[in-house]
């Protein structure tokens, strides 16, 4: 079965220009880390497109203590733990929007800096981190780049899940926390590619400024500004909630990408084929090709059940069949051939083949295809 091209698929029902608004494996995602994994795996994947490699670094490990989504994080305990990425063309933000966001839980908020990312361009970069301004928490957001930045002022607490976002739209900086914009917006069109790497969990410079903590579902997008205003986050992975479905999410799909059908994921899957097939029922049953479909029985002369690998919920879904009784003679009157659909369970359905010079006739059929449709 051919793959669907995620590239074609875009999600709705975000709280800023949903309409614009990418899938995970799409071309406008260009890094995904939901950090899923075993425990002390040093090993993830990008789930967008590309499938960028990602390298860890010092004791840098999944962990399954904390999560906030799905079974694990990503853990640094801020002394040489952090992942890198070599440059590429995707990481090219130019001077145009871009969204770059994750969650994150801290060990501690007294630290004097953590870097959330970095960019290294040379011996400069751009950035995003934590640093504890006042004490006790009381500090602030930064962003900068080579030649500035600004600061956004903040309290945290430790071992507290936040979500970060950091946006530029129309060349404006902000800075969200938990979908609350901090402060004001701070312009910024300077054009920014990492030319020599990224970095998550420490900073571009000599000095380490490394995150102590947990870390999941880390993305960045590049021209789009997913927010620009104050939203609430996603209460499950923004991974898992863009290709599994949520109650808030919606699947937009037509013929070139840009969006027909909507609805939420339940109502879409509705209209997906599960399982189809196409065999050749005479003589030794066999299966040219099929999808979700793991044998034929054969019952006798033309009677067939066909197997699902994975079952329907119920037995109230569509099968479509067809046959035919000959593969030559095509259009002589006295060759024809049909599908009946006879028996109905969630692991199988069951058809039986009629062809030959007369309709009463029961017969093995050179070519039989059954669509299924349901839930």
């Amino acid at each position: 079965m051919k793959e669907f091209n995620l590239n074609k698929i875009k999600v709705d029902g975000t709280p800023a220009s949903a309409a614009s608004i990418a899938a995970p494996g799409s071309s406008e995602t260009a890094l995904m880390l939901p950090f899923e994994g075993s425990n002390n795996d040093t090993t993830t994947t990008d789930r967008s497109s590309t499938g960028h490699s990602i390298t860890f670094n010092g004791d840098a490990k999944i962990s399954t203590t904390q999560e906030k989504f799905g079974s694990s994080s990503l853990y640094l305990d801020g002394n040489g733990d952090y992942l890198s990425l070599a440059a590429h063309a995707d990481f090219n933000f130019g001077t145009g929007d871009f969204t770059w966001e994750c969650w994150v839980r801290f060990d501690s908020v007294t630290i004097s800096g953590e870097y959330l990312f970095a960019a290294a361009t040379g011996s400069s970069g751009f950035f995003i981190f934590r640093w504890d301004g006042g004490g006790g928490g009381s500090g602030n957001w930064s962003y900068g780049y080579s030649a500035g930045g600004n600061n956004w002022a903040d309290t945290l607490s430790a071992d507290t899940w936040y979500h970060v976002a950091v946006v530029r739209s129309s060349g404006d900086i902000k800075v969200y926390r938990d979908g609350v914009e901090k402060g004001s917006a701070w312009t910024h069109t300077t054009s920014l590619y990492p030319s020599a790497g990224m970095f998550i969990g420490k900073s571009h410079y000599a000095t380490f400024y490394g995150v102590a903590g947990y870390l999941d579902d880390f993305r960045m997008t590049k021209g789009v500004a997913r927010y620009t205003s104050n939203f609430t986050p996603s209460t499950s992975s923004d991974y898992t909630a863009a290709v599994v479905g949520s109650s808030t999410k919606h699947i937009v799909v037509d013929s070139d990408g840009t969006g027909a059908e909507e609805g939420d994921l339940k109502e879409v899957n509705n209209r997906i084929t599960k399982a189809w097939i196409n065999f050749n029922g005479s003589g030794t049953v066999a299966i040219r090709d099929s999808y979700n479909v793991s044998s034929i029985t054969d019952d006798g002369t033309g009677k067939y059940d066909v197997n699902f690998s994975t079952a329907m919920s119920d037995i109230n879904y569509s099968a479509v069949v067809d046959g035919k009784y000959a593969e030559s003679g095509d259009g002589a009157a006295n060759t024809y051939g049909s599908l009946r659909r006879i028996a109905t369970a969630t692991s199988y359905v069951g058809v039986r083949g009629v062809g030959g010079t007369a309709a009463s006739n029961f017969n093995d059929l050179t070519t039989c295809t059954v669509i299924v449709f349901g839930n």
